[in-house]
């Protein structure tokens, strides 16, 4: 009998340490579900314990989707993790944006190398669009036009000859496929490797030849106001320039050709407009077609790039939306690809229809995140969309009978993935051009 005591008493001290460790559990559970200031706010039970979620979807690149989905089940407030709410009401994310309201990008920028894009110091951020700005005015990206039109050939080759005065495979090339390279996601080292080796080379150039023509850099390197810049901090610069605007084009250009071809009445409406265009034409001539810009606006509310979840902290100072109260030290998370499909903004969000521009309303122009918002909005939007209009209008005159191999195919291979930026799942778009 006495054995059999000494062999059960660590079993039972064992269970009662279990049973002290998981009534301990419970107690911190219930403790911290009560004191949670974000309790009330709709969303996956787990999401308000783990982040397992959330970053399962991130790493499979449907994390965008998947935040959708939550608003279409549970409202325009959604829990997507302990610490972090999705707002996708278009009235209250104008207002807690507002300029008077600046809302800091989220801690996890604070990992990057601080550029233009990643500086989460508005004071610091200011500086930096006074500094680069006006080298991407609509004025000097008009300079840039007789280089551009090189883009139907090879979209990046333009880039290039407009960034660096030299070639770089980077887009998209065209023959019978539409194929993003996607190096700026896949290989971002080689990327910025070569930005590195570009600025080395092009530092000589400019001090041996001065400017043959002009390009960005040519200009920051030979702008007094600019030359205080350590080439370590020019390259830094570059590297985000190059990221933001590389797959960023060619992706929303991919999604504008598949969206014009499958739909017949929008492709003959564009090849009307086309047609209109002199023998010269210019993207001033293209600025006058209603429909054919329509089109590159509409592409962007449905397909733009970056319309995934921009993080944002919750400053000193409680906001509120649809009657949730949101703490100080709450990440936000606001994503475009949401708020672009608003029904309250957008009548039949999910159809593409370019004359829907034609008279935007305010409200519509206000919603329009395509190129971000505020003081964060994008700086080469007028060259992107210069390299959108021109890229687009060259191929569909060169290319009136353009269509899907396989529209089925097509659709498989146009579903979206978000990895920083957004692109197709397939990579690529199948198209007959005879």
């Amino acid at each position: 009998m006495a054995a059999l005591v000494d062999v059960s008493q660590p079993f039972s001290l064992g269970l009662f340490g279990l049973a002290v460790l998981l009534t301990w559990t419970l107690v911190h559970t219930i403790y911290s579900i009560l004191k949670d200031p974000l309790r009330g706010i709709p969303g996956p039970l787990i999401s308000r314990f783990s982040s397992i979620i959330e970053r399962w979807y991130l790493i499979t690149g449907d994390e965008m989707l998947w935040i959708h989905s939550l608003h279409s089940k549970y409202g325009p407030v959604v829990r997507i993790n302990p610490t972090t709410v999705s707002l996708a009401d278009p009235d209250d994310v104008r207002v807690i944006t507002r300029p008077s309201y600046p809302l800091r990008k989220a801690e996890v920028y604070e990992k990057m190398q601080p550029g233009i894009i990643t500086e989460r110091d508005p004071k610091l951020h200011a500086q930096k669009r006074r500094r680069f700005g006006h080298q991407l005015s609509n004025t000097e990206t008009a300079k840039f036009e007789p280089f551009v039109p090189q883009l139907f050939e090879d979209v990046q080759a333009g880039l290039g000859e407009v960034v660096f005065s030299s070639n770089f495979p980077l887009l998209f090339r065209i023959r019978n496929i539409f194929r993003p390279t996607m190096l700026s996601t896949d290989n971002p080292d080689g990327m910025f490797a070569f930005g590195r080796n570009s600025l080395v080379q092009y530092k000589k150039e400019l001090e041996t030849h001065g400017e043959t023509k002009p390009t960005f850099f040519s200009k920051i390197m030979l702008d007094p106001d600019l030359q205080g810049l350590s080439m370590a901090q020019v390259e830094q610069e570059a590297n985000e320039f190059m990221f933001a605007g590389s797959d960023t084009t060619s992706t929303s250009l991919v999604y504008l050709v598949w969206e014009v071809i499958r739909n017949p009445e929008v492709k003959k409406r564009v090849l009307e407009d086309l047609s209109k265009l002199p023998e010269d034409w210019t993207d001033a001539d293209l600025l006058q077609l209603p429909y054919f810009t329509g089109v590159i606006h509409e592409t962007l509310r449905l397909w733009g790039s970056a319309a995934g979840p921009l993080r944002r902290c919750v400053p000193t100072k409680a906001i509120e939306s649809q009657g949730y109260v949101i703490p100080p030290g709450t990440e936000l998370s606001l994503q475009s690809y949401t708020l672009h499909r608003s029904p309250k903004v957008f009548s039949e969000p999910e159809r593409f229809l370019p004359e829907r521009w034609i008279n935007a309303t305010k409200e519509m122009w206000d919603t329009n995140w395509a190129w971000g918002y505020g003081t964060r909005v994008c700086l080469g939007i007028h060259l992107a969309t210069q390299e959108m209009r021109l890229a687009a209008a060259a191929l569909f005159r060169k290319f009136p009978n353009i269509r899907l191999e396989d529209e089925a195919s097509a659709a498989r291979d146009m579903r979206v993935k978000n990895f920083l930026v957004n692109s197709p799942t397939g990579k690529k778009l199948m198209v007959l051009t005879h």
